[in-house]
C-alpha cells in the first residue's frame, strides 16, 4: 500500500503500528469488519426501514454530514484567509445554524431517552432544556 503522506511518516511506521492494530482488533471477525467497513451510512439506513431512510434525509444529512472534516470548507463561513475550495457564502452559515439546530435536538432526545430508559431521575431536567432551547429558538437572529 502507497504511503499517502510521505512527508509525515517517511518509513511508513505510523502506518503500519495502525495496520497492525486494525488487524487485531478484527481477528476472527474480517467478513464483518469488510461489510462495515466498505458500508456507508445511506445504504445501512435504507437496508434498515423506510423510517429510517426518511430520519437519515431529515435529521443525519443536514445536522451530522456538516460536521464531517472534509465537508468543513462547504459548511462553514469563510475566514479572513480564503481556503483552498470556495463555498457558497451566502449559504454557509444557514447551513451551520442548522446543522447545530438538528445536532441539539438530537443530543436532548437521546439525553431524554437514556434518562428514561435507565430511569436516571432526571427526566424533568430535560424537558427543561427542551424547553430553553425552543427559547433560544424562537429569539429573532
Amino acid at each position: 500500500m502507497t504511503n499517502p503522506n510521505p512527508e509525515f511518516d517517511p518509513e511508513k511506521e505510523a502506518r503500519n503500528r495502525f495496520e497492525l492494530m486494525i488487524k487485531a482488533w478484527t481477528n476472527g471477525v474480517e467478513s464483518e469488519w469488510k461489510n462495515f467497513k466498505d458500508a456507508d451510512l445511506y445504504r445501512i439506513a435504507k437496508d434498515t426501514n423506510s423510517t429510517i431512510v426518511g430520519w437519515y434525509n431529515r435529521v443525519y444529512r443536514p445536522a451530522c454530514e456538516p460536521a464531517h472534516l472534509t465537508d468543513l470548507s462547504e459548511f462553514m463561513p469563510l475566514d479572513s484567509i480564503p481556503f483552498n475550495l470556495k463555498p457558497q457564502p451566502s449559504l454557509t452559515a444557514l447551513k451551520s445554524l442548522i446543522a447545530i439546530d438538528h445536532g441539539l435536538r438530537i443530543i436532548l432526545d437521546l439525553l431524554g431517552n437514556v434518562a428514561e430508559i435507565f430511569e436516571l431521575g432526571f427526566e424533568d431536567t430535560i424537558v427543561k432544556l427542551k424547553a430553553d432551547f425552543e427559547l433560544v429558538r424562537d429569539q429573532p437572529a
